[in-house]
């Protein structure tokens, strides 16, 4: 058991495949290191950080059960002239190693496969934000000197991959089929996580534990604001699809009382069907959290046990939703 984030997952309809994104910026001496021959689980200890090599097996052991997964493991320094990695694992038998002479042709590989299923349910990729610096501050917490501090989950090195020249030497930012994975605590024995993605509520109009993600999201947002309905339905297929459980943390910096929420059914045009809110300090939850990481298989018992409160809404809360929503 163990807490991570996923860099970079993309869904492709396509190649009816999740794919996972994972980035490691090193030197020029372990990317040289890196040949086909050489390739292996000690070299790959050796190079990597425990948590990135951790998550790594993580992954390869995820892809021995689950055959919809395609996985990328890119080496990669910040000098634009410096070859480049990139580890395939098509399946859990297939691997290819491919080099890349510097940037632009890595950038050449990796549009393409932005792009994969066309331009369809694209957005800009985002900057980094508060909302997931908290989820950070965990899992460094947890790891502490085991993980590289300055990793920033490869978003400068995304954003400079999905910047090109168009055909009139114009700088463009192409859209991002791509997101990540805020927060996950991974249960080794059978298989199982429960995903929490981190809803930073910077207005503080209402309190943390009153919020839902649902207020912003499947056309019931004010204009303007975006709509995060291809966000939680993309969270919410990849996590089911890695057998897990989808979660919403709604926090505020100076607000010590936050909600909880397990989504228990999601459906694609309607928005949530089915929620359990805890309502928790934030103590009690970062309890509650390393406790869950220390089970053997996926609970929420930790929650139950230091929770304030805990509300359920069911169908008919969110069938009566268009008229209620002003009051969350």
């Amino acid at each position: 058991m163990s807490l991570f984030w996923f860099d970079r997952l993309q869904y492709s309809e396509t190649l009816k495949k999740l794919i996972i994104f994972e980035f490691f910026e090193t030197d020029i001496t372990n990317i040289n290191r890196i040949t086909k021959a050489t390739w292996n689980s000690k070299l790959a200890k050796e190079i990597l950080d425990k948590f990135t090599y951790e998550k790594h097996c993580l992954i390869r052991s995820l892809m021995r059960s689950n055959d919809s997964i395609y996985y990328y493991l890119i080496f990669y320094s910040n000098n634009e002239l410096h070859k480049k990695i990139v580890i395939e694992y098509k399946d859990k038998h297939t691997r290819h190693i491919h080099e890349y002479g510097g940037f632009e042709d890595l950038q050449s590989w990796f549009l393409k496969i932005n792009n994969i299923d066309g331009d369809s349910h694209s957005k800009p990729l985002g900057k980094v934000k508060t909302s997931t610096e908290y989820a950070k501050n965990l899992v460094y917490n947890y790891w502490k000197s085991n993980i590289n501090t300055n990793d920033d989950q490869g978003l400068e090195f995304t954003k400079r991959l999905l910047t090109y020249k168009d055909s009139k030497e114009n700088l463009t930012e192409a859209t991002t089929k791509g997101f990540d994975f805020d927060f996950f605590i991974f249960f080794e024995e059978n298989n199982s996580l429960i995903n929490i993605e981190f809803a930073l509520n910077y207005k503080n109009t209402k309190e943390n534990y009153v919020c839902t993600p649902m207020k912003y999201c499947w056309g019931y947002g004010p204009p303007g604001v975006p709509d995060n309905k291809m966000k939680y339905n993309r969270l919410w297929k990849a996590t089911k699809l890695l057998n897990g459980e989808f979660s919403i943390l709604n926090y505020s910096e100076n607000n010590n009382d936050i909600g909880f929420s397990i989504i228990n059914d999601l459906d694609y045009d309607r928005g949530f069907l089915n929620e359990t809110k805890y309502i928790i300090s934030k103590n009690n939850f970062e309890k509650s959290i390393f406790e869950t990481a220390n089970e053997d298989c996926l609970s929420f018992k930790h929650f139950d046990e230091n929770s304030k409160q805990i509300k359920q809404y069911d169908k008919d809360f969110f069938d009566k939703w268009k008229i209620n929503r002003n009051k969350y």
